[in-house]
């Protein structure tokens, strides 16, 4: 039987890879860093780049490998976006 565990040989794969985290806007007023700080640093301890990106930012997501939503945030207070 196969166990599928994440090993240490594995995160090579995550190195040089460009992740964008998309969280609340920069006026979001309760901490959100709790769920931010641990996916972040597991990424960067893998050897990924990781950035913080608010949700209702525009920019070009082009250079990134992945785009990640951290959590829902307020999305129903921002129809337009």
């Amino acid at each position: 039987m196969r166990k599928w565990l994440l090993r240490p040989e594995s995160y090579s794969l995550a190195k040089a890879l460009r992740f964008a985290i998309l969280g609340p806007p920069t006026d979001y007023a309760f901490d959100w860093r709790w769920a931010f700080d641990p996916l972040a640093d597991a990424l960067r301890e893998a050897g990924a780049s990781v950035d913080a990106i608010p949700w209702t930012a525009t920019v070009s997501f082009s250079d990134y490998d992945l785009v990640l939503p951290l959590v829902a945030w307020g999305y129903h207070n921002h129809y337009p976006h």
